[in-house]
């Protein structure tokens, strides 16, 4: 392949993890971003779908983030200022990022809507990265003429679903399944496309499942570029999550504030 044509699916214009892939894709030899969306923050539109995938898990997930930030906050700074000086970033959106380096950019309720997918189609990718996304629908699955690519933040088959850092420590898992994230090709199912990669990720060195967490960013980044480079160099090697009819995957949701705090608690006996 002689230039490999990227569109990026990013979740709001600010999102760190997106800007950075964003910076590393322009960077890297015979790769093109041709264009770029991002959801818009709030919209009743966005929120009834989020509602209609998780039901009132939305709402356990919502209060997961605010009871989590403010510990995340001061564990993260650090980890994100050496991200974006190892990178090279200096755009702090994604509006302004496409607008350096002439983007073609949108601005979307949903990746879903016919927007979006008019939008994409006009950029004609090879491979869409969708970071943070939503349930993807075929119409956007058929655009690019490869695929689109996610990190998962878990280890698939066993984890999908969201809140699979905690289910694994949970259920006592850690030691047969391990932390850490998955690099696949996204299908209509949640989490069940096949995998290209798979990162476990060292549970030593922190004090805290926040700390631990703090991790994530930067291998989910480097993760993406690792597909979008295999991608460019023709050296896929996909592994299917359904082996001889046998699915051992699981699909799991949002954990209760009290199940976080028992996964935190048991992450600490992991670490003695």
């Amino acid at each position: 392949m002689s230039e490999l044509k990227v569109a990026i699916s990013s979740p709001v214009d600010d999102n760190l993890y997106s800007l950075l892939v964003s910076q590393l894709c322009i960077d890297e030899e015979g790769v093109t971003v041709c264009g770029i969306i991002s959801l818009k923050v709030f919209s009743i539109k966005r929120i009834r779908s989020e509602y209609k995938r998780l039901g009132r898990s939305l709402f356990v997930k919502i209060m997961n983030r605010l009871s989590t930030k403010t510990s995340k906050r001061n564990s993260t700074a650090q980890e994100k200022h050496l991200l974006i000086s190892k990178v090279g970033l200096s755009e702090k959106s994604i509006k302004g990022f496409s607008y350096k380096y002439k983007i073609p950019y949108l601005k979307v309720n949903s990746p879903n809507n016919q927007d979006a997918i008019e939008f994409l189609k006009n950029q004609n990718p090879d491979l869409i990265l969708s970071i943070g996304s939503n349930i993807i629908r075929e119409k956007f699955l058929e655009i690019p003429t490869i695929g689109v690519l996610n990190v998962h933040m878990g280890i698939l088959p066993e984890y999908r679903g969201i809140g699979v850092t905690e289910w694994p420590i949970i259920e006592n898992r850690v030691h047969d399944v391990g932390l850490g994230i998955t690099l696949h090709f996204m299908d209509s199912g949640v989490d069940t496309g096949p995998i290209v990669d798979t990162k476990k990720i060292n549970i030593h060195n922190c004090d805290s499942l926040d700390e631990f967490e703090s991790k994530y960013l930067s291998e989910m980044v480097d993760l993406m570029i690792k597909g979008v480079r295999m991608t460019r160099d023709n050296k896929l090697l996909l592994k299917p999550q359904i082996k001889d009819g046998i699915d051992r995957g699981k699909q799991y949701f949002s954990t209760h504030p009290r199940m976080r705090a028992l996964a935190e608690k048991k992450f600490k006996s992991l670490l003695k």
